[in-house]
């Protein structure tokens, strides 16, 4: 009896599994073009434009309201240029003597002869990039969405640039790794003289 008891309790086991899969694999998969609670399974995406207008004119459109809890993601991503310490440079410095002797009669031709110098210490600029980010959520109303000139992206430069100047520790920066070095190419040239 115990081991059609355990059977049976198997196959029921089995059968809620099977459906709890099935289940599982029918429900809509997230949209990764959709922020994340961007407003649950009923909300469809649509242009800028018609989004204001579904705001002036909710009438005219199947569901017949405007958007309700609006909310407005705006992210800014800059790669930048910041100062990093200098790199060392030694310059090579030359010494040469050139000497003549003259007299009534005579004369020893001018002539030159190398001497040993220090070469002089020097330094170049160095640049490491980085990437910052500022990324802010907000609610809006119907109202201030009618009220944007131009689009989201107009918008939400606005808004990040005042968040840029307001609050500098909101910004995220990140180290790309990519340096900018003076001193890599760092080569004697002859360059002409502007006249």
């Amino acid at each position: 009896m115990t081991h059609y008891k355990n059977a049976w309790f198997a196959a029921v086991l089995s059968l809620v599994v099977a459906g709890a899969v099935a289940q599982a694999d029918s429900m809509p998969k997230p949209d990764p073009a959709k922020p994340s609670g961007s407003g649950g399974p009923q909300a469809a995406a649509v242009a800028w434009d018609e989004f204001r207008e579904r705001c002036a004119q909710p009438e005219k459109f199947d569901v017949q309201r405007a958007p309700q809890n609006i909310r407005v993601q705006c992210t800014d991503t800059r790669m930048n240029w910041i100062a990093a310490p200098a790199s060392a440079l030694t310059l090579p410095c030359e010494r040469r003597v050139g000497g003549a002797v003259f007299s009534d009669k005579f004369y020893v031709a001018n002539s030159e002869r190398d001497f040993e110098v220090s070469a002089k210490a020097g330094s170049c600029h160095r640049f490491q990039e980085v990437e910052e980010t500022i990324a802010v959520e907000r609610p809006v109303s119907c109202d201030e969405v009618l009220g944007v000139k131009g689009d989201v992206h107009d918008w939400c430069s606005s808004v990040l640039e005042g968040v840029r100047m307001s609050n500098p520790k909101a910004i995220e920066r990140r180290d790309t790794n990519r340096v900018f070095d003076t001193c890599a190419d760092a080569k004697i040239r002859v360059v002409e003289a502007r006249r």
